[in-house]
């Protein structure tokens, strides 16, 4: 009610702009539904909007709905594949995916060459950790080197946020059945 009685959020970039932002309160929130709901509002208008289907993706990926948010994200790596964001999303669709074809093994190791190459120089950044710390764990199935390079990531992140480095941890250590 409230947006159909305020006209200033009809105009295209507004309305967008809005719809965006209150997408993504939502997903902090926790409350995926709306937030799908606002980012197709957003796609309705401007359905190549890349950050809002990168959105859609983390939400379907949140829901362990990856078939849906492979196709979104395999779309958006593919125009754009120098983001690490877009890189990322899409390599988490990938190691979820059961059944993966020759196509979607050289994405992965696309992927992780391109995080190399140019985001080892960025300690920083601790998607170039979660990256290869999963794929150790998860292609390379081997524990104790995603492991080592999370705390790694940890180390090199002190100032920074690791609450997406300690989820991935716990992820790692669930695929490994070691929650003790």
């Amino acid at each position: 009610l409230f947006e159909t009685q305020v006209t200033v959020f009809q105009k295209d970039e507004t309305y967008i702009t809005y719809n965006f932002l209150k997408g993504y309160n939502y997903r902090i929130q926790g409350e995926f539904e709306k937030a799908e709901k606002s980012y197709n509002n957003v796609l309705k208008r401007n359905p190549n909007d890349m950050k809002t289907r990168r959105e859609l993706v983390f939400i379907y990926i949140s829901n362990q709905e990856y078939e849906i948010a492979y196709e979104i994200a395999k779309g958006i790596f593919k125009q754009n594949r120098d983001n690490i964001y877009y890189a990322q999303a899409y390599f988490d669709c990938l190691i979820n995916k059961k059944n993966r074809t020759d196509e979607d093994n050289a994405d992965i190791e696309e992927i992780v060459s391109i995080v190399k190459k140019v985001y080892q120089r960025i300690k920083s950044n601790s998607m170039y950790f979660q990256i290869l710390a999963k794929y150790y764990a998860f292609i390379e199935e081997n524990k104790a080197k995603s492991v080592k390079c999370i705390e790694e990531g940890i180390e090199s992140n002190r100032e920074g946020i690791v609450s997406y480095l300690l989820k991935d941890l716990f992820d790692i250590y669930e695929h490994y059945r070691d929650l003790d």
